[in-house]
C-alpha cells in the first residue's frame, strides 16, 4: 500500500507521536498539536509557506470520556492472525465496558 506522496518518491513522516504531541527539531515540539496550531502557522508565515489563514468553524471529534479532542492519523498496522475471532469475541465479554456505544462488544449481536 502507497500513501499520499510515497508514490512519487517522498518519505512517510510522522511529526506528531501517539500522544498528540509535535515531534522533531522544530521549535514547537513537544506540544500538544491543538496547543502548536498557532506556532505552526507563524512559523509558515515567517518562511513564506502560508499564502492565506484564517477561521474555518466545523465540528471536530471529541472523546465522550475525558472530552479531549480526537487525532486521527494514519499508519501502517499489521493485524496478526488469530486463527478465528472467537477468541477475541470471548475476551471481549470478560472486559467491563462501560458507556452507551460499548454496551455490546461481545459480537452476539
Amino acid at each position: 500500500m502507497t500513501i499520499g506522496g510515497q508514490e512519487q518518491g517522498l518519505d512517510f513522516v510522522h511529526n506528531v507521536d501517539f500522544t498528540g504531541k509535535i515531534i522533531g527539531s522544530y521549535p514547537f515540539a513537544g506540544k500538544f498539536i491543538k496547543a502548536a496550531d498557532p506556532l505552526v502557522l507563524e512559523d509558515l508565515k515567517a518562511r513564506g509557506f502560508a499564502a492565506e489563514s484564517g477561521t474555518v468553524r466545523h465540528t471536530y471529534p471529541f472523546c465522550w470520556r475525558c472530552n479531549s479532542p480526537w487525532s486521527i492519523m494514519q499508519t501502517e498496522l499489521v493485524h496478526p492472525d488469530y486463527g478465528g475471532e472467537s477468541e477475541l469475541i470471548n475476551g471481549n465479554k470478560e472486559i467491563n465496558w462501560y458507556g452507551a456505544c460499548q454496551e455490546d462488544v461481545s459480537g452476539t449481536g
